[in-house]
């Protein structure tokens, strides 16, 4: 096992496209750290990097402890699972999981050791003799994984190895990969766009936008405490809803004005004169039922469209002044398109985020 740590590391294509800027990052041994962030944010780039198949243009990559942004890939001890686990279609199972190990030269008896250790672990025994044309989706990106598993790497990393998945694939598989990575305890760098695979399968997650850091830390604390609007419009299904506010202070107390109501506020988030906010609230924080707190706002608006999930319902409705909210109910909701609504807030689930798009007392980016 090793740690791996990114200094400053910057990487520009063509001289122009900064694909990565100025990333800090330290994943501990033996962790599960997930990059996550949408199409184009340099998390891949970050992946290949690490794996050596790209060179920084500034910055320096260490893999336990020691400096390797100079090392060839060969040399890092690194195995990669990518997002279609390409197999020998004329080996059979076992010969692919054998392949690695016989290139390094491992005898046959280390071979059949590793390889049936691994197809253990990854509920393959029983398919050792099948080639890939038999074998199912799963089954096969079962086999990838295997592959990297029989090299005993000091850590793993994984580019999106489950997106080309069903979505029950993707559940079962990503089971999988946290169970393996309870029993094993070796590094892993994940990387995935869906930010409900980052926060299900990281023990830290790693938010990227256009080739920036935005936030690390554990799944809930990213997701109840975001540092800026992006990562609070990324993390949550559906997304946080958010409502234009103004700050002010009214005789030495902070008043927050938003859809038609005021609530106080801690005055030191007032400087004394009035500032435009947005007032962010997630949907599960929104209700249609009586307010269990005293101090709960309320919101009037007319529904506009209802979405049935089974396990509940979302409610999207419109304001009085034009702003639109969504929020997730029980399934069986008895509400109808255009009725109006009041929907209950509790006042300290409220997130707010200045013009530019910086949270109001958010934690350090660490």
């Amino acid at each position: 096992m090793a740690s791996i740590a990114l200094h400053d590391i910057t990487k520009v294509f063509d001289r122009r496209t900064v694909a990565v800027s100025q990333v800090t990052l330290d994943v501990a041994d033996g962790e599960l750290l997930v990059l996550v962030g949408p199409s184009g944010c340099g998390k891949t780039t970050i992946l290949r990097l690490i794996a050596g198949l790209e060179t920084p243009t500034a910055g320096a990559i260490h893999i336990g402890g020691k400096a390797v942004t100079e090392v060839p890939p060969r040399a890092r001890d690194l195995a990669l699972v990518f997002q279609d686990g390409v197999l020998y279609p004329h080996m059979t199972v076992f010969a692919n999981l054998a392949f690695p190990l016989r290139m390094r030269g491992l005898d046959r008896h280390q071979v059949q050791r590793r390889v049936e250790a691994a197809a253990a672990l990854l509920g393959l025994a029983d398919l050792l003799q099948r080639k890939p044309a038999a074998l199912s989706g799963g089954q096969r990106q079962r086999v990838a994984l295997g592959r990297a598993l029989v090299r005993e790497p000091a850590a793993f990393l994984f580019d999106e190895p489950l997106s080309s998945l069903d979505v029950e694939l993707r559940r079962a598989l990503r089971h999988e990969i946290k169970t393996l990575h309870e029993r094993l305890r070796t590094t892993m760098l994940y990387v995935t766009h869906d930010q409900s695979e980052a926060m299900a399968l990281g023990e830290r997650v790693c938010v990227l936008r256009e080739g920036r850091l935005q936030q690390v830390g554990h799944p809930l604390e990213v997701y109840d405490r975001p540092v800026n609007r992006f990562v609070a419009g990324f993390f949550g299904a559906p997304p946080m809803n958010f409502l234009r506010g103004r700050l002010r202070r009214e005789q030495g107390v902070g008043l927050l004005d938003w859809a038609g109501g005021r609530l106080p506020v801690p005055s030191s988030w007032s400087d004394g004169g009035e500032q435009a906010v947005l007032v962010g609230v997630r949907p599960h924080d929104l209700s249609v039922e009586p307010a269990l707190s005293p101090d709960a706002h309320r919101l009037a608006g007319r529904v506009s469209v209802l979405e049935p999930f089974g396990s509940r319902t979302d409610i999207h409705f419109v304001l009085a002044s034009g702003e639109k909210c969504v929020l997730c109910a029980p399934p069986h909701v008895p509400l109808t398109v255009g009725q109006e609504i009041r929907v209950h807030v509790d006042p300290r689930k409220l997130r707010l985020f200045h013009p530019d798009g910086a949270a109001l007392e958010a934690p350090a980016c660490r």
